[in-house]
């Protein structure tokens, strides 16, 4: 089954891009977290917003800092994509949205905190309960077998 990004995932791609550009390091998770926010018209930016991780604070963080707090390394951008990918498919859906990116960024890691966990967290954010929300926004919190509370 082919995927395709909507024009939102893809603008939120371009904008993480351009930011890792701009601080001349290969684009990773603290920039696609930014350019989800700036994209900030897809579910994800919606609900990023609403918990408090917005543009301001995220840059009020420093990368290297976030990256070592996550005890791990930070996986590349096209990592990213292909988790994104994965969590539209076990939903069933043929397109990949900024929900679906955002999903795959708040998923669990097997290998303990992760960066995103780290920087969510400094932002007072709960990874879980924003996966929560983004599956119950999209319908699917049913069919991923998670529990709505």
């Amino acid at each position: 089954m082919a995927t395709e990004f909507t024009a939102r995932a893809d603008r939120s791609l371009r904008l993480a891009r351009a930011e890792a550009a701009r601080g001349g390091r290969e684009p990773g998770t603290f920039d696609l977290l930014l350019g989800l926010v700036l994209e900030g018209s897809g579910l994800a930016g919606v609900l990023l917003t609403n918990a408090g991780v917005t543009e301001r604070a995220l840059r009020g963080l420093s990368v290297a800092a976030a990256a070592a707090a996550g005890g791990a390394a930070d996986p590349p951008l096209a990592e990213w994509v292909g988790r994104a990918t994965d969590e539209a498919r076990a939903v069933g859906d043929g397109h990949v949205g900024t929900e679906h990116l955002l999903l795959a960024l708040v998923r669990e890691t097997p290998a303990g905190r992760s960066v995103v966990a780290s920087l969510l967290a400094t932002l007072g954010v709960d990874p879980a309960a924003l996966r929560r929300d983004v599956l119950l926004a999209t319908g699917h919190a049913e069919e991923s077998g998670e529990s709505p509370a």
